[in-house]
């Protein structure tokens, strides 16, 4: 609706109701704002037709005012909101960093230990193989064994086995289990790697039947 149409204020005198709706025609507005605008003005006076296009024009640019406040704070809403997000993103980002960090840092400290442990009072040990292997028998001493890269969890009981004839002679069923962690190993074709995790471990033996 334009309502751009300026009116000189004029004597007042009645329009006839054709000239009135002329003039709103000319004003931009539609057949049902003409109804309720004459409707509105009752004595049709170019002072009156005049004032109430004035109050409609005010009307719409109060609604535009509006319109645009409401719009440019839905915007800022929203770009309030997107800031929030990526913030909370790069928050949730930074606790997964520092915990995957921190659990690197136990991993790094635990594999520290767990070598100086292996290696405690048998320094003078030298194992070439890919996997060193200490294996505490339940006779409280201990045989430390190297496996190459690819070797199985058979090929480690099958090295045992071997190993422990040249120490102590025939030895009947046994279990393995990771030292400190009671968990037991299998023998079976899995890859020691998946085993132990890494290419050091510390192994308790202990026998299940003699023969």
């Amino acid at each position: 609706m334009d309502l751009s149409l300026k009116i000189t204020p004029m004597v007042k005198s009645s329009l006839k109701q054709s000239e009135a709706i002329d003039l709103l025609l000319e004003a931009g507005l539609d057949e049902t704002e003409i109804r309720d605008a004459l409707a509105e003005i009752g004595d049709p006076t170019p002072e009156n037709v005049y004032g109430h296009l004035q109050k409609l024009k005010k009307a719409e640019e109060t609604e535009k005012a509006r319109k645009e406040e409401a719009t440019a704070d839905a915007n800022k809403k929203h770009k309030d909101m997107l800031k929030k997000q990526a913030e909370q993103k790069e928050m949730q980002l930074k606790r997964v960093k520092d915990k995957i960090k921190a659990a690197q840092d136990e991993n790094r400290k635990k594999e520290d230990e767990f070598d100086k442990e292996t290696q405690k009072g048998y320094e003078d040990v030298i194992i070439e193989e890919y996997y060193k292997v200490r294996v505490f028998l339940p006779t409280y001493r201990s045989m430390f064994i190297g496996l190459d890269d690819g070797a199985t969890a058979k090929d480690l009981f099958a090295r045992i086995r071997e190993e422990n004839k040249k120490l102590e002679g025939k030895l009947g069923n046994f279990s393995l289990s990771k030292y400190g962690l009671r968990e037991s190993v299998n023998e079976d074709d899995t890859p020691l790697l998946d085993v132990f995790g890494h290419t050091t471990c510390m192994l308790i033996l202990e026998e299940t039947s003699t023969k």
